[in-house]
């Protein structure tokens, strides 16, 4: 049931019905609640925890249950791949700065960010983080997305505003004021600059920029150029040839 309401809530906020969205995103609050320590989220001593709605799971002690090292560099001196924009996005007392960091798994020459950390078994040679698809944060911050969309509230005891800050000091950070969030576009970047933060490398920058605006920018930024069209994927050859009548299924526009 939980992974149709995750269903349901992208869809209602990607095609524009933020109420629907807030209504069933509020059936979800009671059901998980944040961990205290944003770390102990991916640690592969506590998975499944109280803050975990849905994940991918893996087990690195049965051979083809693991995975290979994600994000991994070889030297902690290694180019890693993470652009200035985001080494630069945490302020240091930001306790989901270190999260993006390199650590040396002992005895093997791997350093993986502590988000994804874990050793390799010594017999399969696997790792085995679960993959977190959806987790208690990111339903606080639809949810105030969602509420924001439908009205902005001014009210230092809103709802949105709530929402988040629950997620943005958990973080360990001074929560925000209603007043440096003055209108519903402001509030609109703040919850997306708190998503940015708190799901780097969890799959979700790029919708969240599609959806709430600012992808070419987002994009623009990081040296690359995107056209309108690119918002929407290409429908895969194979499938429009199976099904060879365009008035069934087309290739988007562009393509």
């Amino acid at each position: 049931m939980q992974q149709i309401r995750c269903i349901l809530r992208d869809d209602y906020l990607t095609f524009g019905h933020p109420q629907q969205a807030a209504d069933l995103l509020a059936t979800m609050l009671d059901s998980y609640k944040l961990l205290p320590n944003v770390a102990d989220v991916f640690s592969v001593d506590n998975k499944m925890n109280a803050e975990i709605i849905w994940a991918i799971r893996f087990n690195k002690t049965v051979p083809g249950e693991g995975h290979g090292a994600w994000y991994s560099i070889t030297n902690l001196t290694d180019d890693s791949g993470q652009t200035s924009i985001l080494k630069n996005l945490y302020d240091d007392n930001d306790q989901r700065k270190p999260l993006i960091e390199y650590v040396q798994v002992p005895g093997i020459k791997v350093c993986l960010m502590r988000k994804f950390y874990d050793t390799q078994d010594a017999s399969t040679k696997q790792y085995g983080n679960d993959f977190i698809v959806l987790r208690h944060a990111d339903v606080l911050l639809m949810y105030a997305e969602a509420l924001n969309e439908v009205a902005y509230n001014n009210s230092p005891s809103s709802p949105a505003l709530k929402a988040l800050n629950d997620v943005h000091t958990r973080a360990g950070l001074a929560p925000l004021n209603i007043g440096d969030i003055p209108s519903q576009a402001d509030f609109r970047k703040a919850v997306m600059l708190e998503r940015q933060k708190e799901f780097p490398y969890e799959g979700h920058r790029w919708w969240d920029v599609v959806r709430m605006g600012g992808a070419k920018e987002a994009a623009a930024a990081e040296g690359h150029d995107i056209q309108d069209y690119q918002y929407l994927f290409p429908i895969p050859t194979t499938e429009l040839e199976r099904i060879n009548d365009t008035s069934l299924l087309w290739q988007n526009p562009g393509y």
